[in-house]
């Protein structure tokens, strides 16, 4: 799970963010080897696939990414596969959509967007949409995913495999705004910028492959979350 996890950060720091993200997958993937080890799971991401025409994004969408973060996540993802096929390394890939939840850091301007709009909410600051708004994410409640994660790593489902981790549902920054005002009962200042290099425009997961394979997916509705 450790990673530089902004695109934004691979743009500013190609380098160095190619030796966290894909240099520590193939350090890890050799230790795993070397030890023998049970199961290995894999925090992929939807950047891989980059702007697609179809939505939702299923896993058999060619991959597309638009940053070197998200380059290095699928290459990380391709070597998974070669040592799960040669060295029989029990991997499973799983590529997050957006995950929020409790103790997110707003600190940092590459931090989730949820946890930064409701940091400026609690302190009564105007927040900076990119673009005008109406891109859309897939956004996963973190308990979710830890229960999937917990679950596979302690079964044998999905071993060899490549699985969305999604809602199947998609919000836009407008609407999370919305939501936001709803559930404080406070107004949001809102400051437009220009879009950043190599953000998605509109991303939502098929998760019918996840359903199928271990039989749920995320369910944590939006608002509640």
């Amino acid at each position: 799970l450790a990673a530089v996890a902004s695109v934004q950060a691979s743009i500013d720091n190609p380098i160095r963010t190619h030796q966290v993200n894909f240099d520590g997958t193939l350090n890890l993937l050799e230790a795993a080897r070397g030890a023998q080890v049970g199961r290995f799971l894999y925090a992929c991401s939807a950047a891989v696939y980059g702007d697609t025409a179809r939505i939702p994004v299923s896993e058999q969408t060619p991959p597309n990414p638009l940053s070197p973060y998200a380059v290095d996540k699928l290459t990380g993802e391709y070597y998974l596969l070669h040592y799960y096929r040669k060295y029989r390394l029990a991997a499973t890939s799983f590529r997050f959509f957006n995950i929020y939840g409790p103790r997110q850091d707003p600190s940092s301007p590459y931090s989730g967007v949820i946890s930064i709009f409701v940091d400026r909410l609690q302190r009564n600051r105007p927040v900076t949409v990119y673009g005008d708004g109406s891109q859309t994410r897939d956004f996963v409640y973190v308990a979710d995913l830890a229960e999937l994660l917990a679950r596979a790593a302690h079964g044998p489902e999905g071993v060899g495999g490549i699985f969305n981790v999604g809602t199947g549902k998609r919000h836009s920054l407008l609407q999370l705004l919305d939501q936001l005002e709803k559930l404080s009962g406070k107004k949001i200042a809102r400051h437009h910028e220009a879009s950043r290099l190599g953000d998605i425009e509109h991303s939502c997961a098929d998760v019918s492959r996840l359903k199928q394979v271990f039989g749920t997916t995320p369910a944590e509705p939006f608002e509640q979350g």
